[in-house]
């Protein structure tokens, strides 16, 4: 993948990995898949360990990068750190993000349900927990049914399905349901 660099940048490394440094985040000089890294990895709880006894930076870049726990460590020693307004921030979009991934998640759950009901009305006082369709025919049938309200509970939940072009989101919830 490439980026652009600013000329303030060029030449100094990410004092991560040692690739191209693309700014200064987190108080650090590092380049933007240092930067996601920390971001994404930063507060999470883990009690995972090296399977290297720690040794993988002095092994080399490609192990560093591959161990999250080495890398992570190699993060903190440099001084890479969030401030409060950026732990809140990211925090408030995780719990707007779920929230909105929630809600749209019910509204697809009621659609199947009134969607299944509509197509066996029969089924509506069967005190089963649930109901697999008799023929593959009369799955693909609910399935394809379905469709436009899980393309809807993608688009509203998940703001980078909204950037895909109409052909590539219709390919992601084709994917979704046929596996």
């Amino acid at each position: 993948m490439s980026y652009i660099i600013s000329p303030a940048f060029k030449g100094l490394s990410c004092q991560v990995c040692g690739q191209q440094s693309h700014g200064r985040r987190f108080d650090v000089l590092c380049c933007l898949p240092c930067a996601a890294f920390f971001r994404r990895y930063n507060g999470l709880k883990t009690k995972r360990r090296c399977q290297r006894e720690n040794k993988c930076e002095k092994l080399g870049i490609e192990f560093l990068k591959k161990c999250k726990i080495c890398r992570y460590r190699k993060c903190i020693s440099i001084g890479m750190k969030m401030t409060k307004d950026e732990k809140i921030l990211e925090e408030k979009e995780e719990e707007s993000f779920l929230q909105n991934f929630i809600e749209a998640y019910e509204e697809y759950v009621t659609f199947q349900q009134k969607l299944f009901f509509n197509i066996y009305p029969e089924k509506v006082y069967q005190q089963a927990l649930f109901f697999i369709p008799e023929t593959l025919e009369m799955l693909n049938c609910f399935e394809m049914n379905c469709r436009p309200a899980l393309l809807t509970m993608l688009n509203t939940s998940i703001k980078e399905f909204k950037n895909l072009e109409t052909q590539e989101s219709s390919n992601c919830s084709t994917l979704a349901l046929t596996n």
